[in-house]
């Protein structure tokens, strides 16, 4: 597991589910996925629990379609045989973000952006 806890970056990322959830200075993050990273950023140049802006990026395992490999006689590597092609293959996101510090959410929306980070 990686954490970054700063006051306008808070970070977790590595094998979420079987962290469990993770306390940070702001916010609560917990995840079922497997591999990934949730990121919260303040993106207005306040601390998160001061900021109007506050930007959620989540990932998770990718692999590219075909991708295909083969065990080697070493049990945690595997020889590449393809490496493949688009599309790029990602799973499912899952996960809560829970922020402790904010005592008034009064206006707040959230949007969903799309992957080239327009609104859905």
């Amino acid at each position: 597991m990686l954490t970054v806890n700063a006051s306008a970056v808070q970070v977790v990322t590595g094998f979420l589910s079987a962290i469990g959830s993770v306390t940070l200075k702001d916010v609560t993050i917990s995840s079922g996925m497997d591999y990934g990273a949730i990121t919260i950023v303040a993106i207005d140049g306040n601390p998160i629990s001061q900021s109007n802006s506050i930007l959620i990026c989540v990932t998770s395992e990718n692999q590219m379609y075909n991708f295909s490999a083969t065990a080697t006689s070493t049990p945690s590597l595997q020889r590449i045989k393809w490496l493949g092609t688009t599309p790029v293959m990602v799973k499912n996101f899952s996960g809560t973000s829970t922020f402790a510090s904010r005592s008034n959410w009064g206006g707040f929306t959230l949007n969903a952006l799309e992957e080239n980070g327009y609104y859905q």
